[in-house]
């Protein structure tokens, strides 16, 4: 599979570098995006995301599905974005390590080439993932 043809490696393509392109389109989609409602696995200090930590969380996972690495609290799919079945959205749901709740993601990837962006409408704490 080209990386053209990889919607996890063009993900990770618009988020990365310092011209990173993400939006949450709560103008366009009803969206669950509650990155401060959400504990920071990654903080020692307990605090929950901010919205850039919870992109570079997505960013770090999807780094490691690219470059193929294996993750066991990691589960990805593909699937057909119920509010328009125009778009593919992929979902990462990332289990909770060190007594953390799963994290759930989901994204799709705007449409314009003109300006290609992550557009996120979920990440946000699940208890009803499986391990």
């Amino acid at each position: 599979m080209h990386a053209e043809d990889d919607p996890w490696a063009e993900s990770l393509r618009r988020l990365a570098g310092p011209e990173s392109r993400w939006l949450v389109p709560s103008h366009l989609f009803a969206v669950h995006w509650d990155p401060a409602g959400t504990s920071n696995p990654r903080r020692r200090d307990g605090m929950n995301f901010s919205d850039h930590e919870a992109v570079a969380f997505v960013k770090r996972h999807l780094r490691g599905i690219v470059e193929g690495r294996a993750d066991r609290y990691l589960h990805r799919r593909l699937e057909v974005f119920r509010q328009d079945p125009h778009f593919t959205a992929m979902v990462l749901e990332i289990g909770g390590k060190y007594w953390h709740p799963s994290v759930y993601a989901k994204w799709v990837l705007s449409p314009d080439p003109r300006l290609p962006a992550v557009w996120f409408v979920s990440f946000h704490s699940s208890v009803r993932l499986a391990r």
